[in-house]
């Protein structure tokens, strides 16, 4: 789990990296656009260009740089950090505290501003410590950014169903019994940290509450990692 969310960390990175404006203006009339790594203008530059290659010029090199300002806004009054108008998508992992170990969402939809998400998806809860359950929720989501800057604050909700669920319990005759089928109402609020890379890439960091019914209330608390593309 924590290879995976390292190297989900890294890709949206670099992603974010990749959709920079700054500039290096090179001496024999070469321009090269990308994200600013490092610049000290008697020891050159470092810049990461759009497809991901790390570029290294001396100060010999340079005739000049200019840096995009972050927080600068454009016409529409967005930040390079903010959300932007559009599809977005996201895949989620979480690490949950009660009843699984591992559930993953993916959720797609139409970003309709910085501030409004609207759209659905579908996810895996399973739990190998008990005979395998599993429950497969689908859903429709909304969800909101708060704020500016890189780090931002997100809030939102998932309703819908669990169109298959499969638990293993104890009966009232204290035999194992296995229910599956149709799982229920689906519930899901969450809130926490946004780290909005560029306009297209960010990573959630988030804290959620979780209601699955099959029958009996089933209540998960857990922490959320998300990569939003």
């Amino acid at each position: 789990m924590k290879r995976i969310i390292t190297l989900l960390l890294v890709a949206v990175c670099c992603m974010g990296i990749a959709k920079a404006d700054d500039i290096i203006y090179l001496k024999d009339g070469g321009i090269v656009k990308g994200e600013l790594q490092s610049y000290l203008p008697e020891g050159g530059a470092t810049i990461v260009t759009g497809d991901g290659t790390t570029k290294i010029f001396t100060a010999e090199e340079i005739k000049s740089v200019e840096v995009e300002d972050p927080s600068a806004e454009d016409e529409n009054g967005l930040t390079r950090y903010m959300a932007r108008k559009g599809y977005k998508g996201s895949v989620d992992v979480t690490v949950v505290a009660t009843t699984y170990p591992v559930k993953v969402t993916t959720t797609h939809g139409y970003q309709f501003s910085h501030s409004l998400f609207v759209g659905g998806g579908v996810g895996v809860n399973w739990d190998s410590r008990k005979n395998g359950d599993i429950d497969v929720p689908i859903y429709a989501a909304i969800q909101s950014n708060v704020g500016k800057k890189m780090a931002q604050f997100t809030y939102g909700a998932k309703v819908g169903v669990t169109a298959y669920s499969k638990h293993t319990f104890i009966n009232s005759m204290g035999m194992e019994e296995t229910s599956q089928g149709f799982g229920g109402l689906y519930f899901n609020i969450n809130l926490g940290l946004r780290l909005g890379f560029s306009p297209q890439y960010a990573i959630t960091i988030k804290p959620d509450l979780e209601l699955i019914y099959w029958g009996l209330p089933s209540l998960n608390t857990g922490i959320n990692v998300g990569f939003e593309f």
